[in-house]
């Protein structure tokens, strides 16, 4: 199988988008393989509050807690007692803290820090980056290329007017574009309908997520299981969907790494892919023992679209020697 930068310097591949799910964070920290924050509490839960999670279908901490508090605005309307609501929603709350905590790090830890300063993937890659996680190691990452001044970089919030950091979509900014497709642990929707990114207070962000919680802002991800469930909840969102409209739109050539593209769960994101303008597609593969397998399926999704493969095993060291020959050549 070829390596990534085989494609590169032999021009089969341009690396104009670079398309991520959970194999990318998993590489850089691997306590992020679980399924869904839900799924890491869900037996440590009261028996009544998991039922809440399976009566609307859903493993979205979101939903379940803006539930929660319209069915006690309600109550309170009709002056009926909300007692046994309010605690289920401090500790559906609580449950959500938790599972943060014990699964993302704090950028304190120097194995993680080492691995976000040695990741080189967001310096190759010139237009966008699209990632389906919602953790916070694209924030990390545009943040070494912001304060190294490497790059020109937006995802798309400003400070202006406001005051305070709001998404305001404009397709016309020069520089690396980065779209969190499924939405991200540090975004939340404010009173006034805005998606507002949570300020770093604290040392660490991961901090302010949590006391953002804390004051009843829940992050703004997408964690329903079917394609169908996601694409329902971006479409629901005005920052969900400008960021699955962009998918769309992009043209030339798209990396995908760390993404199994399944039908059942990502059949949106294949959609998206084969609406674009996309010509080329370099899809990495990891389980060599199914490549073959993997190829059929991959290329039986993307029909009108030329497929190479690459070994993912080997894309950080390949993309940091691609990093290297641009500096050289600049």
């Amino acid at each position: 199988m070829n390596d990534y930068k085989d494609l590169y310097f032999e021009q089969k591949i341009k690396p104009n988008h670079l398309l991520i799910g959970n194999g990318f964070s998993i590489s850089v920290w691997d306590k992020f393989s679980y399924n869904s924050l839900y799924e890491n509490v869900e037996y440590e839960m009261d028996d009544i509050d998991r039922k809440l999670f399976k009566s609307f279908n859903t493993s979205n901490f979101e939903h379940i807690m803006e539930h929660l508090l319209n069915a006690i605005k309600i109550n309170k309307k009709f002056n009926i007692d909300t007692t046994q609501l309010q605690d289920s929603y401090e500790r559906i709350k609580s449950s959500l803290i938790s599972s943060i905590i014990s699964v993302h790090p704090d950028y304190e830890n120097l194995y993680l820090q080492t691995n976000v300063k040695q990741n080189y993937c967001f310096r190759v890659f010139t237009d966008s980056v699209f990632t389906t996680n919602y953790d916070l190691i694209p924030y990390w990452l545009i943040n070494e290329l912001l304060s190294k001044q490497r790059r020109n970089v937006t995802d798309f919030f400003t400070r202006r007017p406001k005051g305070y950091l709001y998404f305001n979509p404009n397709k016309n900014l020069d520089g690396l574009k980065l779209f969190y497709l499924h939405g991200a642990l540090h975004f939340y929707i404010n009173h006034l309908g805005d998606v507002v990114k949570v300020e770093n207070r604290h040392d660490y962000l991961i901090q302010s997520v949590v006391e953002s919680i804390k004051k009843d802002r829940a992050p703004l991800y997408v964690s329903e299981g079917s394609y169908e469930g996601k694409l329902r909840q971006i479409e629901n969102n005005h920052y969900l969907s400008f960021c699955y409209d962009s998918l769309k739109e992009i043209d030339g050539d798209l990396t995908i790494f760390g993404l199994d593209l399944s039908t059942d769960n990502d059949k949106h994101i294949i959609e998206a892919i084969n609406a674009s303008g996309i010509e080329n597609i370099a899809y990495g593969i990891f389980d060599k023992s199914r490549q073959e397998s993997i190829k059929e399926s991959i290329n039986d999704k993307f029909r009108d679209k030329t497929i190479l493969f690459f070994n993912s095993g080997t894309f950080y060291d390949n993309v940091m020697h691609i990093n290297s020959d641009i500096v050289l050549n600049t």
